[in-house]
């Protein structure tokens, strides 16, 4: 079992959603993080020192857009999702965070607010760090500036990717985020964290269009029905391929 499943475990939603983690865990949660966990075990401990454990229902929400930033975020169990409203009130998904998702960096810097809102899309635990305790660990420590540099860098790579997703064919986008999900080796089984309604929004589409969409790669033998909310994949290669245009449906 890997560590990062074993951490998983470890602060799971059930039976003690509600407590605290303590420092030992938050620690591991800050060192299964992409960008955070390459850091000094030294600033890693000063960093879950200064984070707190919060906890949130399903549909609960986190902030606004437009809100305060006050901090970012760590996703250490449940599933987060990131959307932005836009003039006319239309709501456009832009990120699913799961477990050792950093959100929210924007908080870091900027004294204008959350660009996007963030809202639990399952029961759901996070750690927050406060901007003004990052920014005096960064006096104290060059590395960690080094590192939130990358953090945002991260998020504008990220974004420019989301973007061209979005010019990108409802099939390709769909296959896309198909195999960025969590895969059961031994059951060969996709599992979707988010219901049919919330995975179309999350694609730009309309339920039908993501019914049509399933249909077609279901018809092509790349996935197979697995039940409720899980597929089982067929061909993973070809899966790949449609995601990255180089075969179409």
């Amino acid at each position: 079992m890997t560590r990062k499943k074993k951490f998983e475990q470890k602060t799971g939603l059930e039976p003690n959603f509600e407590a605290q983690l303590g420092l030992g865990l938050k620690i591991e949660a800050i060192k299964n993080s992409t960008i955070l966990g390459n850091l000094a075990d030294e600033l890693i401990s000063k960093l879950a020192e200064a984070a707190q454990s919060q906890g949130y229902q399903k549909g609960q929400s986190i902030f606004f857009q437009g809100d305060q930033a006050k901090g970012f975020y760590l996703v250490t169990a449940g599933q987060v999702r990131i959307f932005h409203l836009d003039p006319e009130g239309r709501e456009r998904a832009l990120h699913l965070c799961g477990p050792g998702t950093i959100f929210g960096a924007a908080g870091l810097f900027n004294h204008k607010g959350y660009p996007a809102s963030a809202e639990a899309l399952m029961r759901a635990k996070t750690l927050f760090f406060p901007s003004q305790a990052i920014k005096n660990l960064t006096v104290q420590y060059p590395d960690l500036s080094l590192a939130l540099f990358e953090l945002i860098a991260q998020k504008l790579i990220e974004f420019k990717e989301l973007l061209g997703n979005y010019l990108k064919k409802q099939l390709p986008r769909l296959a896309q985020y198909l195999s960025s999900l969590p895969f059961d080796q031994e059951k060969r089984a996709i599992l979707i964290p988010i219901s049919y309604l919330k995975l179309a929004k999350l694609m730009d589409m309309t339920p039908e269009s993501l019914s049509r969409a399933m249909r077609k790669l279901k018809t092509a033998q790349v996935i197979s029905s697995g039940g409720q909310s899980r597929l089982f994949l067929v061909n993973r290669e070809r899966l790949n391929k449609i995601a990255n245009g180089e075969e179409r449906l």
